[in-house]
């Protein structure tokens, strides 16, 4: 059978004249691919023609450096024709990921990413997440222990040169050694300031690749205790330059379940239900009423829920208020008790932005849920 030029045979020409390989060769490899005879001087004429953009096509970008940005299956057929068998079936060093867009259509990026080696604890507590694509999971818990503290890790920052890494750390251990403690991620993991002109990446010690691949290994020692992960405005920035968002990737190393945004998670333990509203925060308040409405502001639509937090502002703070419920089976009313959490930050005051901003330094100490076999719960606030 003679040669056919599909739209595959181009990428798979392209991408071997990228990585220097000869012309005969070529033709060896897409006559055995493709099951007919492609001759070398078929190759070279071809070759020729594309490098002079035969027919105004862009036929120039290889598929790896296209897809070094998410695309669309849409956008990658009209560039490159039908090659999706190819575009999940990445080269060697490369790392497909897989998200979607806000029209809920799927992205496709491939990344030189080398993951870092973990080993993960098996999970001692089940996990249910939603099958139709709500933010909505159930963690059962099994322990014996008096009570269960679930605790709120946000805004790391890691990488930037005012993270408080020891600090960081000493949680990482003190959640590894004792039993019965939880973790949720909420956001801004790693500093991740890209090169836009802010300046805001000469604040950093080392480049956003590393900040990832260090933050799985720092995490793996309690990745069986993470609840889940949903990212912050400093891993959005990546998303918005290139629709990957860095989170996903820590998350799926570590095999935790991850959310795009805000997540309502119900807690299971010893026949009793808490609710869980999580979300990394936004807002700019400088003043605690307005950073404690910021952090409240899902009260509005939202019910049955226990705890909700928050992080972003770098000041933690554990306020607690009472709601009226209706109890239709013994006709009366009760007085249920919620928490409005801002968790604490790992970043240092001085020779930070929130300095040269003239923010006030942020409140000092740690944040965490506590459950008790007996159904009772409170946020704990320790200095």
């Amino acid at each position: 059978m003679s040669e056919k030029w599909t739209d595959e045979a181009v990428v798979m020409l392209l991408t071997q004249v990228q990585e220097g390989v000869s012309d005969s060769k070529i033709a060896e490899l897409l006559s055995k691919h493709f099951n007919c005879t492609f001759t070398r001087d078929s190759v070279k004429n071809k070759r020729t023609r594309l490098q002079n953009n035969e027919g105004g096509k862009d036929f120039g970008t290889t598929l790896e450096k296209y897809l070094t940005r998410g695309r669309t299956e849409r956008e990658i057929k009209q560039r490159f024709g039908d090659v999706m068998d190819r575009v999940v079936a990445p080269p060697k060093g490369l790392t497909l990921f897989k998200q979607r867009n806000e029209f809920n259509e799927e992205i496709f990026v491939w990344l030189p990413i080398t993951s870092p080696e973990v080993n993960i604890i098996k999970r001692s507590w089940d996990l249910r997440i939603a099958e139709d694509g709500d933010p909505y999971m159930w963690a059962q818990f099994h322990d014996n222990t008096k009570e269960i503290r679930i605790v709120p890790l946000f805004d790391a920052h890691y990488g930037h040169v005012g993270h408080r890494h020891e600090k960081f750390l000493s949680y990482i251990r003190w959640i590894a050694e004792t039993e019965g403690i939880y973790v949720i991620l909420g956001g801004d993991d790693m500093e991740n300031a890209l090169d836009d002109g802010r300046g805001y990446s000469y604040d950093q010690e080392f480049h956003p690749e590393k900040q990832m691949t260090d933050m799985v290994k720092f995490l793996a020692p309690i990745a069986h205790r993470i609840l889940c992960m949903t990212p912050g405005n400093h891993e959005q920035r990546t998303k918005n330059r290139s629709g990957i968002d860095p989170t996903m990737y820590i998350a799926d190393m570590l095999n935790v379940p991850y959310f795009t945004g805000p997540i309502i998670l119900d807690a299971l333990w010893k026949g009793y239900r808490w609710g869980y509203h999580i979300f990394h925060g936004r807002g700019n308040s400088q003043t605690k009423g307005g950073k404690h409405n910021a952090a409240a502001r899902p009260v509005r639509f939202t019910d049955n829920i226990n705890f909700y937090i928050s992080g972003h502002t770098h000041d933690p703070m554990v306020n607690t208020e009472t709601r009226l419920v209706r109890d239709p089976v013994n006709c009366r009313l009760l007085e249920q008790s919620y928490w409005v959490i801002v968790a604490q930050s790992f970043l240092r005051w001085k020779g930070t932005y929130a300095y040269i901003a003239g923010y006030a330094p942020p409140g000092k100490g740690g944040v965490s849920t506590i459950l008790y076999p007996n159904g009772e719960y409170k946020a704990d606030f320790s200095t």
